[in-house]
């Protein structure tokens, strides 16, 4: 009885550990110009290269990739014009604050 306790602790603590450590990225596309880029698809690459889902930036640029597990990514920001990769890191807590990106 005391094993299967202590076994369904460890489990939790496991999951909570992972969902710890996973963290949302967030940034913003920018224009050139420096007005924002509404609209740009944006993708995380990790080096073994697996890829997350397309997220879209809002009116103001703004974007968001919830689940992101801490590490080295090329942000890939596609345009209707141009595809740019850019090199940023995802840090181990709630919100990885990336620096505005300007793209063509």
């Amino acid at each position: 009885m005391i094993r299967r306790s202590t076994l369904s602790v460890l489990v939790v603590l496991l999951i909570a550990a992972n969902a710890f450590a996973a963290t949302t990225v967030r940034g913003r596309v920018l224009a050139a110009d420096g007005t924002p880029y509404p609209s740009a698809a944006v993708t995380l690459k990790s080096r073994s290269g697996a890829k997350t889902s397309p997220v879209y930036t809002d009116r103001e640029g703004m974007f968001y990739v919830a689940n992101v597990a801490p590490g080295a990514y090329t942000l890939v920001v596609r345009t209707s014009r141009s595809e740019t990769p850019f090199s940023v890191s995802a840090q181990p807590r709630a919100y990885s604050d990336l620096p505005p990106v300007r793209v063509r």
